[in-house]
């Protein structure tokens, strides 16, 4: 196998993984750049959020263990317009 048949076998199987461009990714990035954190802070955080999410939230059917797409995307938003210090922890 060449070189080119391997990217090509990486990218389709990653395509049949992330059917949609993985925004959450880039959000992430973005919001931890502008905050000063690492993406690795970032992520704790956003899935600091989603497990407290599941607790919290009575509505979220047990068996439902994943947080919304849109909703991890509204985290990331509303981290990102807070900034570093005490209004990060009250949005974390």
């Amino acid at each position: 196998m060449h070189d080119s048949e391997v990217t090509s076998s990486v990218i389709r199987d990653s395509a049949a993984r992330f059917p949609k461009p993985d925004r959450v990714a880039y959000r992430v990035r973005d919001a931890a750049e502008q905050l000063g954190l690492s993406e690795r802070q970032m992520w704790r955080l956003v899935s600091t959020r989603q497990i407290e999410s599941y607790k919290t939230d009575p509505s979220s059917p047990s068996s439902s263990r994943r947080i919304s797409h849109q909703a991890l995307l509204d985290y990331v938003a509303a981290a990102t317009k807070a900034t570093k210090g005490e209004q990060l922890d009250k949005v974390a």
